[in-house]
């Protein structure tokens, strides 16, 4: 019997432990916590950007017109043979006709000159509002041109004379 008592026990005390151990792990686990709600956080106000420093205009406004105290005024600006070639090639597409006062004449020379101005002459004129400027002739124009004649000629920028601070023109 006292077998039979300790079985008794025994299972009696299993069931009530069964319980007792589920309250446990209930009692273990935590309670779910509710996930903070974010608050809305403020953003910063954007910082106004500086606007960039304009690069030295080395081109002429967008005007297709030819003018030339912009461009003499701009080669004189340029520091660089790389700004100086920058500025001859935005130019060279830009023609228009200019009054001009020969001063002399010379034989054209240079070295890159293309084949139509090797073996020309050049004019050393003044323009109004300028000042003396060098127009290369084609070779195959026959001058008409004297010191003191006053004309209009159409041309094109081609480049610029640094050692005599001039702008060397090309006639159309």
């Amino acid at each position: 019997m006292a077998i039979g008592a300790v079985g008794a026990i025994a299972s009696n005390a299993i069931e009530n432990y069964q319980p007792q151990i589920e309250a446990v792990d209930r009692a273990q686990e935590p309670e779910p916590v509710p996930e903070p709600v974010p608050e809305p956080v403020p953003q910063p106000e954007p910082v106004p950007q500086p606007e960039p420093e304009p690069e030295p205009e080395l081109a002429p406004q967008s005007s297709p017109d030819l003018d030339l105290a912009h461009a003499a005024a701009s080669f004189q600006g340029t520091r660089m043979l790389s700004e100086r070639n920058q500025l001859k090639e935005s130019l060279s597409s830009v023609s228009g006709d200019v009054a001009i006062r020969v001063t002399s004449i010379e034989r054209t020379f240079g070295i890159g000159l293309s084949a139509d101005f090797r073996g020309g002459n050049t004019l050393i004129a003044n323009v109004e509002g300028v000042g003396e400027v060098e127009i290369r002739l084609p070779a195959t124009h026959s001058s008409s041109y004297r010191p003191g004649s006053e004309e209009t000629i159409t041309v094109s920028i081609a480049d610029w004379n640094g050692v005599r601070k001039r702008l060397i023109l090309e006639s159309q």
